[in-house]
């Protein structure tokens, strides 16, 4: 186990960057669309570990449109855990504001079926691993039953269980990496804050190499950002930027375990 945090749906101002509105615009125009309402559309979000797949999800799922659209809202993250089709039902019912205390299948399943039938809904499901095609399909059997437009938004590093995951209609999101000047403006929210102690255009020659050094990936322009924020002297950041990735203490960076769990699931 990694022992990481599950994520949550609320948005932190430091999650609003730019260079996402393209793909967040792609798939709340896809949230909108009433022209397949009456049939379940499951649409992935596919990129390798720390790209901002879980980022994007928070923005769309709190885009004041989306929000205004669907009667039912569900965040579920799954993480590296067995996909258990009951747990992530009472999970989903816990979600609408209820609670179902039986640890029957059918009478949990009957329970959100009930909770859903009629009602546009919205389900995110944050970091699947699980490529089990029986319990995926056992799991989205209440929201195919009487559904009313309703819409499961999936993300995951996998590309198999994004072909797994999604409905006919629906092509894979694959997140690219940032752009370099986007990769500025994270590190910038970051690392820089107003202190006299620092030198800011020194400062931002280093940090234009360390964000160079970063190439597109949004954890480690973030994680990075974070460390150097306390830190006001330039052979600080140096010391960072001359630094390798393993040299940094799980506590300072959530690299290393990011890249761990992709490297646990490579094939053999």
């Amino acid at each position: 186990m990694s022992g990481r945090i599950p994520s949550t749906s609320l948005v932190k101002k430091s999650d609003m960057f730019v260079g996402r509105d393209r793909e967040r615009d792609t798939i709340v125009k896809l949230l909108l669309d009433d022209t397949n309402d009456g049939e379940l559309s499951v649409i992935p979000i596919v990129g390798m570990g720390g790209i901002g797949k879980t980022t994007l999800a928070k923005l769309i799922y709190n885009d004041v449109k989306v929000k205004e659209k669907f009667h039912v809202k569900a965040w579920v993250c799954v993480g590296e855990d067995e996909f258990d089709v009951l747990k992530m039902t009472k999970a989903v019912i816990e979600k609408t504001g209820s609670s179902c205390h039986s640890n029957d299948l059918d009478t949990v399943q009957n329970y959100l079926m009930d909770k859903l039938a009629g009602k546009k809904f919205l389900v995110v499901i944050d970091d699947v691993w699980s490529s089990n095609r029986e319990g995926w399909e056992s799991f989205l059997t209440p929201f195919e039953c009487g559904c009313e437009g309703g819409h499961v938004l999936v993300t995951t590093r996998l590309d198999p269980v994004a072909s797994m995951v999604k409905t006919n209609h629906n092509q894979p999101l694959k997140l690219s990496l940032l752009e370099e000047e986007d990769c500025w403006s994270v590190f910038v929210k970051h690392a820089f804050f107003s202190t006299e102690s620092r030198d800011r255009s020194a400062l931002e020659i280093v940090g234009r190499k360390i964000v160079e050094k970063c190439k597109g990936l949004p954890l480690a322009v973030q994680t990075l950002g974070s460390l150097l924020r306390t830190k006001d002297h330039e052979s600080d950041w140096i010391d960072v930027l001359n630094s390798e990735i393993w040299e940094f203490s799980e506590d300072e960076s959530k690299i290393l375990p990011a890249l761990r769990i992709s490297y646990l699931y490579l094939p053999s």
